[in-house]
């Protein structure tokens, strides 16, 4: 967003974010969870990433995946951010990758 001049949000407030899409079969301790979920099972979380990349190098776009922007100068300028995630959340890994990112990196 700084590169190509867009105005950079105040506040974030996110819900539930999906901050890293892959199709990578590597597999975080939290979406490992999925395999129990009745609800929001591996193959439902697969099937959501496959709508939303329609080619791998969507992976490293960071409008799609936030998680992927390496830059520290962009993550330190991020704004004040809330996340709010259960506990057995299946992207709850990606959230502290997030969290750490932008404010340690």
């Amino acid at each position: 967003m700084i590169k190509s001049n867009l105005k950079i949000p105040v506040f974030l407030s996110l819900c539930y974010p999906a901050l890293k899409l892959t199709r990578s079969k590597k597999l975080s301790p939290s979406f490992l969870e999925s395999f129990e979920d009745i609800f929001l099972t591996v193959i439902s979380l697969l099937s959501i990433v496959d709508s939303y990349l329609d080619t791998d190098d969507n992976e490293m776009d960071p409008f799609i995946s936030p998680n992927s922007i390496s830059d520290k100068i962009i993550m330190n300028k991020m704004p004040k951010t809330t996340i709010y995630i259960g506990s057995l959340d299946s992207f709850l890994d990606d959230c502290y990758r997030f969290v750490y990112n932008s404010r340690f990196s």
